[in-house]
């Protein structure tokens, strides 16, 4: 997007720049000495002197790495409003000197299309939720997740997979500020004890596990975490005390649990869930 044609030509580093505090997105180092370094900032919100913060970044950076060579700067913006708010900023020199050469650019990810992310990389998927507008329909933008999720398991490995996908969950909580992160998880249908919240809760539940004198262990610990994930986002979503809905969940396996979480997104009422639990009550007595 920003003009490199291969990613494998530079090695990205954590980087401080500890002369004055900054921290930039992303710096990477070129593998060829002939190569620019690359400076890249993410911008999701209003600030008017983000063009100056970047100029500060790159000099301080150059600064400290006693650098002279060419730069490639570019700011990312997650909106146009956000482009549009910074004020306009360069540096010249009446004897027509130049103190930083190389190329910035600016990027509006508004602008572009799912389509266009993945024709340049396909590992761009990861920015899909910028190319939507916050107001765009719930219901078609829980499909869109789950085609971006189709598309992140096929492209990222099975070991950076996870770590994609809790970015892309910030990435749609930044557009979709209706949908908590816990409704997030559960439309993914994530193995909850991959997840760092996830984790959090697998241990909460293991302990409550044991005070209840439970000991199957682990999987037990899962359903518990189950229960308090799905319990507590349907009763924020109906304004319903944990009280009535933790009976009803425990009588159901994990994957039924999970499913429900996932339907809650398209549920009105404490009464829709009460009746989709009963379904799948008497399906398991069937059974």
């Amino acid at each position: 997007m920003i003009g490199i044609q291969s990613h494998d030509e530079y090695e990205p580093r954590a980087i401080v720049l500890k002369e004055k505090k900054l921290y930039p997105d992303i710096i990477a180092f070129p593998k060829n000495k002939d190569r620019e370094i690359v400076v890249i900032e993410f911008q999701g919100y209003k600030e008017p002197m983000m063009r100056y913060i970047m100029s500060s970044k790159i000099t301080t950076l150059c600064t400290q790495e006693n650098y002279t060579g060419h730069v490639l700067g570019a700011i990312v913006y997650t909106d146009n409003d956000c482009k549009k708010a910074s004020l306009p900023f360069s540096i010249s020199s009446e004897s027509q000197k130049s103190w930083i050469k190389g190329e910035f650019v600016e990027i509006d990810l508004s602008t572009y299309t799912e389509k266009d992310l993945v024709d340049i990389d396909q590992q761009l998927i990861v920015l899909a939720p910028f190319t939507l507008p916050k107001n765009y329909p719930k219901k078609e933008y829980i499909h869109k997740c789950r085609s971006w999720k189709k598309q992140i398991d096929h492209t990222f490995s099975r070991e950076t997979v996870n770590k994609v996908m809790d970015i892309l969950s910030l990435f749609i909580l930044d557009r979709q500020r209706n949908m908590t992160r816990r409704e997030v998880l559960s439309m993914y249908k994530f193995d909850i004890s991959q997840t760092v919240v996830g984790q959090e809760l697998l241990k909460e539940g293991l302990e409550a596990g044991k005070k209840e004198g439970i000991k199957e262990g682990k999987k037990e610990g899962e359903k518990i975490a189950a229960i308090r994930i799905i319990g507590r986002q349907m009763s924020k979503k109906f304004d319903v005390s944990m009280n009535r809905i933790l009976p009803r969940l425990k009588a159901l396996p994990i994957k039924d649990i999970m499913d429900l979480g996932e339907n809650l997104l398209t549920m009105d009422t404490f009464e829709d869930a009460y009746t989709w639990i009963n379904y799948r009550k008497k399906k398991i007595k069937n059974k």
